[in-house]
């Protein structure tokens, strides 16, 4: 079962990694974000490894969602859960790209 961070603070990463993930999502998404209308929010889950290597156990799942507001683009993170198993990861993984591929 994922283990949801309560708040930001709490957050197993640094800021330069939480930084690289919101780019490298608003870039996956840029095409559907360049869409939004005003107030229309967008929100996308996705799943990551812990490091490079992955055939490492555990990972995290991030959901961000994007929003348009007077022409300005919003990103808020709605949720962090951490993934201690393998079996659990792949249960995410394919939950997620299930998502993703709707």
């Amino acid at each position: 079962m994922r283990k949801f961070i309560p708040t930001v603070d709490t957050i197993p990463f640094s800021n330069e990694k939480l930084k690289d993930i919101l780019e490298k999502l608003y870039e996956t998404h840029a095409e559907e974000i360049s869409k939004l209308e005003d107030d229309i929010e967008i929100c996308r889950e996705h799943i990551f490894h812990n490091t490079s290597d992955e055939r490492e156990v555990g990972g995290f799942t991030i959901a961000i969602c994007f929003k348009k507001i007077k022409e300005e683009l919003s990103c808020s993170i709605e949720e962090i859960g951490l993934i201690d198993n393998e079996d659990e990861w792949f249960a995410e993984y394919k939950r997620i790209k299930s998502l993703n591929d709707q």
